[in-house]
């Protein structure tokens, strides 16, 4: 029988906007060599902020459950400190 993992914490990063103003005005989505460099751009800060999401992941004393459960019971129910870097 297999059973679903407990869930650990859930990370999130909002990385820095992506102008996508005028485009149809300036006719980028007509020129292949914009298109691709706003393509670029964009795949590389996700890929970024994966990277930093995963580091991160690695190195949180409380991603675990159980050990975020007990640290809690251990400290009078104090929630852990989040995670913010």
């Amino acid at each position: 029988m297999i059973s679903p993992k407990i869930p650990q914490r859930f990370y999130y990063k909002f990385g820095k906007p992506i102008t996508t103003e005028g485009l149809y005005k300036t006719g980028l989505s007509k020129n292949d060599d914009d298109v691709q460099a706003m393509y670029e751009t964009v795949k590389s800060e996700l890929e970024d902020n994966i990277e930093y999401l995963l580091r991160r992941r690695a190195d949180d004393p409380f991603k675990d459950t159980g050990t975020r459960q007990g640290h809690t019971l251990v400290h009078f129910s104090a929630q852990p400190e989040p995670c913010r870097h």
